[in-house]
């Protein structure tokens, strides 16, 4: 489902009250939504949800401490670890 309102996607898990609660793809903290703001996606919209999803984990994955120095030759690239 996508929450019109914030234009995430996640999972219907419930309801508190008047809000239905999302749970993100990959899970995570719920979050509410107004029920009028929130509809169903296809199935092109969930492959890019969940590409996006795993798009940002690799990039959280990759920011580990190493940075990367251009020389200016190309192939004289040298990394520096922490």
């Amino acid at each position: 489902m996508r929450d019109t309102a914030s234009g995430r996607v996640g999972v219907v898990m419930g309801h508190e009250g008047p809000y239905l609660q999302l749970r993100p793809l990959s899970g995570g903290r719920e979050w509410d939504a107004a029920p009028e703001r929130v509809r169903p996606i296809d199935a092109a919209e969930l492959m890019h949800a969940r590409v996006a999803e795993a798009n940002a984990r690799s990039r959280a994955d990759l920011d580990i401490g190493y940075t990367w120095t251009a020389t200016a030759h190309q192939d004289e690239d040298t990394c520096q670890g922490p």
